[in-house]
């Protein structure tokens, strides 16, 4: 696997539309498909597309490493940064 870049992490981060950033918080979390489903009142069809665009914006091959990404961004990025932690709901709920 190769080092993760914070930079492209936030780029892709920046693309994301909120459902996506509510999709990717719940798969961060470990929920499954039906799990994000019930919990935002969307069908499973719509939230595999949600996390395949997820996916697709912040170029990860795969779930282990879109996870990978997120974590080590929350690890890098330092605690005061209140405007990140505010914006992605995975950052607060983890540290």
């Amino acid at each position: 696997m190769q080092p993760v870049n914070l930079d492209k992490i936030f780029n892709g981060l920046k693309t994301l539309t909120p459902r996506e950033h509510e999709v990717l918080n719940q798969v961060v979390s470990g929920l499954l498909n039906k799990e994000i489903a019930s919990e935002l009142g969307i069908t499973i069809r719509t939230v595999k597309e949600h996390r395949r665009r997820v996916m697709e914006k912040m170029e990860a091959n795969s779930l282990a490493e879109l996870v990978t990404m997120i974590v080590t961004a929350i690890v890098r990025i330092k605690p005061t940064n209140r405007g990140w932690r505010s914006r992605y709901s995975y950052a607060s709920s983890n540290s």
